[in-house]
């Protein structure tokens, strides 16, 4: 039988980490781990799960104009925040081989594996070997919101946490002295922040206090470096990484600008009650967020996981606190595990504030999906109390029989807790030939509309620049809300291309009031018309086009 070694009473399995030997035991069993992830999440890509949505296409639109030289957007179509990160990195590879979904979320899935790697790694350094096959027998695991936090290239979330992970990371080495503090290493430390601070601002709490992860490295190494060389270096970094917000923002006004936007986004959370900021953004936000929950919904059993989830934040942020004063190398660990509790209390205290907990539950847990990032400090704090429950005060000798009871300590809450993602994952697998069915649905709405001839297109959002991605831009298609006026166009020039066309058609999901108002509409202004049904989608061929309101 495999036992664990006990780890001494500050929770740690090792009391050093210099001249370890890294492709040992735990390593390899990570590593196969680890491949089983990354090869579960590309026969997913194969597949076309999960599915393909506006805002994924829109991304692709993006890449698609970079790859041809057309337009090098700062963010993400229609609005001054979110880069375009995803964007730049599909590129290549749409000039390759095509604008594929497949070749858009290429660079997610090596994302993926940088996550799992970095993950692996820093949890070694500041828990153990063992807790860090775990940490990566989490991550392979893969619920629907995971999978689709994690590969679809719709704006930020396939890159936020593989970066806070790196972040923390290299933070960690430099502050264990297992890397020279060099100001190449401070620089690309810089430069990785900066692309997160202009990808998305939800990894903000992540970024701050790794960055005082590794004000406080530099302090450690004060000796061995100058301290002003390697800010500059660090400071250098950040402005070439973040150059495109902070060129934007520098040259707009602020009611338009990244922080404008940014600070108006919450300005419906007071209408949200409590009770139902409290429910979507903690009891439903933290299992849907951590990949426990089913596709679309979480049962009743699945929300009292948020309770242990936050008193285990709180118990291992007060245990690191106790140890901050420990010797230089185990006080900077409980440094960056206290640093990673603070990182998830701030990023589930902003998300339950917002109105997006209470309004739009279910989808908006993608907003928690940086708490992946502390995963170790959950793990630690389980191995920690383990250990005080085995030793009782006792000293280093440690029997066999108390071996086993701290295997089981640390394996029965570990493992429940795999159980529970593992029946998410297989949830989700159980859903591949529906989603496969319905994704093969809706792309033969594209190809219909090319058949017919039927170039300019009137939609709803969410059909909008998904047939355009489709078509690859032989389709262009403008947005109406339900009321038949003018809807949210991320890409102007599609709007002035088919409010120019002599016949544009009208392309509305059954499913949708849009849909009866475009009939009703039509039956009124007496304008001839014919109907078709392809897909569940309503085609509405009209003599001449419709007025639309502005």
């Amino acid at each position: 039988m495999l036992y664990f070694a006990v780890p001494d009473s500050s929770g740690s399995a090792e009391t050093t980490t210099r001249g370890m030997p890294w492709w040992d035991l735990p390593a390899k069993v990570a590593g196969l781990v680890g491949v089983g992830g990354l090869a579960y999440r590309a026969v997913l890509v194969v597949l076309g799960v999960p599915a393909t949505n506006s805002d994924e296409a829109t991304m692709g639109l993006a890449a698609l104009h970079i790859s041809q030289g057309r337009d090098f957007p700062a963010f993400f179509y229609g609005q001054s925040y979110m880069g375009t990160l995803e964007a730049y990195l599909a590129a290549p590879l749409f000039w390759l081989f095509g604008p594929t979904t497949v070749a858009l979320r290429l660079p997610t899935l090596l994302l993926y594996g940088v996550f799992v790697v970095g993950m692996f790694a820093l949890t070694r350094l500041i828990v153990g070997p063992w807790p860090a096959v775990v940490t990566v027998a989490v991550l392979a695991l893969g619920s629907d919101r995971i999978v689709k936090n994690q590969l679809i290239a719709a704006g930020g979330y396939p890159e936020i946490s593989p970066g806070a992970a790196v972040l923390f990371l290299l933070a960690t080495l430099l502050g264990l002295g297992l890397i020279p503090p060099r100001r190449r290493t401070f620089m690309l430390w810089g430069l990785i922040s900066g692309l997160l601070f202009w990808t998305h601002w939800l990894i903000l709490p992540y970024l701050g206090v790794a960055g005082l992860v590794l004000i406080a490295a530099a302090r450690k190494n004060r000796n061995r470096m100058n301290l002003g060389s390697v800010a500059w270096a660090t400071v250098l970094g950040f402005v070439v990484g973040s150059l495109p917000l902070l060129v934007y923002n520098l040259s707009s006004p602020f009611s338009s600008n990244s922080v404008g936007v940014f600070l108006s986004q919450n300005a419906s959370a007071a209408d949200s009650s409590l009770a139902d900021k409290i429910y979507g953004g903690v009891l439903l936000g933290i299992p849907m967020g951590v990949g426990l929950c089913s596709p679309g919904r979480c049962e009743t059993w699945h929300l009292l996981w948020s309770f242990p989830y936050l008193v285990a934040l709180l118990v291992a942020g007060f245990i690191a606190v106790k140890g901050l004063r420990q010797g230089a190398d185990e006080g900077f660990r409980n440094l960056v595990r206290l640093g990673l509790v603070a990182a998830a209390g701030t990023t589930v205290l902003a998300y339950a504030r917002s109105s997006s907990a209470a309004e739009t539950p279910v989808e908006s847990a993608r907003y928690l999906s940086p708490l992946l990032v502390s995963t170790p400090v959950l793990l630690w704090l389980v191995w920690t109390l383990a250990a005080r429950l085995v030793r009782l005060g006792e000293g280093r000798n440690v029997s066999t029989a108390r071996r086993r009871l701290f295997t089981l300590a640390v394996t029965v809450p570990a493992g429940a807790v795999l159980a529970v993602m593992a029946v998410a994952t297989s949830a989700l697998a159980l859903e591949v030939p529906a989603i496969r069915e319905a994704e093969e649905r809706r792309d033969s709405l594209a190809e219909y509309l090319l058949a017919q001839g039927s170039r300019y297109v009137y939609a709803d959002y969410w059909t909008c620049n998904r047939l355009t991605f489709r078509a690859r831009e032989e389709i262009r298609c403008a947005v109406l809300n339900d009321d038949l006026t003018r809807g949210h166009d991320r890409y102007a020039p599609y709007r002035r291309a088919v409010e120019s066309s002599a016949n544009p058609v009208y392309v509305v999901p059954e499913s949708l009031p849009l849909d009866g108002h475009v009939r009703a509409a039509l039956d009124t202004s007496g304008v001839a018309y014919r109907v078709s049904r392809v897909a569940g989608h309503n085609i509405y061929v009209p003599a001449r086009p419709l007025p639309i309101p502005s």
